[in-house]
């Protein structure tokens, strides 16, 4: 089935098509998702759940969840409850990280919908901590993009791609309420406003209608010479004397 939503006068509601068949949506297919004063801005799959995300609930109830079921030889969408998670601010931002749903919340931070440790309830977690001030700088955060590549999430924003990386990852006493921080990097000059995978390649498009692909083991940057460096801290024997190993 297809889900849509994204009707100005009815922010809050989205529609359903017949099973197979996404070319016919029924007069009754259709679901009311909290209140007008919030607007559903993407999908995801949570377990057997259909996830909807919204902008700006009441109670920070932005995450919905439905599940689907058969009554009478006809499919009903029924609530589940929902989850305390901050509003999704960038409605193409959404993408699965490793059964993680992310995106760009209104606080201006890539976060995931994910278990606690302690009670097992979903709620939000910031993943982005060493580029939150860089995000909270950018303008226009509300149109990026994103989207996940071997074990990345990118995300296109303006002129440059914020990078999250799921393998390695970090506590931060800075965000205790967050079990996770990815390591994280960036992209400058590069104005992709689209992303795709083909044949096992990373693609973007820019604003200027350019098609453009990233290229692995390549020396270059389109026949131009990469400048780059590599910083250590001294090794005088000093400074790492506590801790016996280098």
């Amino acid at each position: 089935r297809v889900f849509v939503a994204g009707n100005p006068d009815l922010p809050h509601y989205d529609y359903y098509s017949e099973l197979n068949d996404p070319t016919y949506f029924a007069d009754t297919s259709y679901s009311v998702i909290g209140q007008d004063s919030s607007m559903i801005m993407n999908y995801s799959i949570v377990d057997d759940y259909l996830v909807t995300h919204k902008n700006n609930a009441e109670n920070d109830d932005n995450t919905n969840l439905r599940k689907g079921e058969l009554v009478s030889s006809k499919a009903v969408f029924t609530s589940q409850g929902s989850y305390q998670t901050s509003g999704s601010l960038a409605k193409y931002s959404h993408a699965n990280l490793e059964n993680e749903p992310v995106y760009v919340t209104t606080d201006k931070n890539i976060s995931a919908v994910t278990p606690s440790d302690v009670l097992g309830e979903r709620f939000s977690q910031e993943r982005s901590y060493y580029i939150t001030r860089a995000l909270e700088e950018e303008t226009g955060l509300e149109d990026s993009f994103g989207f996940v590549f071997d074990k990345f999430y990118f995300l296109a924003c303006a002129n440059t791609i914020y990078i999250i990386d799921s393998l390695q990852y970090s506590v931060s006493k800075d965000r205790p309420l967050s079990h996770r921080q990815y390591e994280c990097y960036y992209f400058p000059n590069i104005s992709a406003r689209v992303m795709w995978e083909e044949n096992n390649e990373l693609y973007f498009g820019m604003a200027d209608g350019k098609i453009k692909k990233f290229v692995q083991n390549t020396p270059n940057d389109e026949g131009a010479a990469i400048t780059s460096w590599w910083d250590t801290p001294f090794f005088d024997g000093k400074s790492f004397a506590d801790k016996k190993t280098f």
